[in-house]
């Protein structure tokens, strides 16, 4: 079984079992796509790109591992991990 099927599995179990389920699956999820646990760089373009809910809630959690406190714009886009997603995936992330 690969990451993605095994993803799937514990995304289906975790969806069917309510609203703070989905939380924290999609903070397990962010913080195992964040620490590249069992996943490649490109997998978490793929996971957090997706126009679903529960992709949704991962890419929040995702997004909460990066301190971006008292920075501009310009100096949180220049972030090293940021900037390696966004330059091997092409990925924008917009705030909804």
């Amino acid at each position: 079984m690969g990451n993605t099927e095994i993803l799937e599995k514990e995304t289906s179990e975790s969806l069917s079992n309510g609203t703070n389920s989905n939380v924290e699956a999609a903070k397990r999820l962010a913080k195992r796509l964040y620490h590249l646990d069992r996943f490649k760089r490109s997998d978490v373009a793929k996971h957090l790109g997706k126009n679903n809910e529960f992709s949704k809630l991962v890419a929040e959690e995702y997004l909460k591992f990066f301190d971006f406190t008292g920075m501009t714009v310009d100096q949180s886009l220049s972030k090293k991990k940021w900037q390696d997603l966004n330059s091997s995936q092409s990925l924008c992330l917009a705030a909804t």
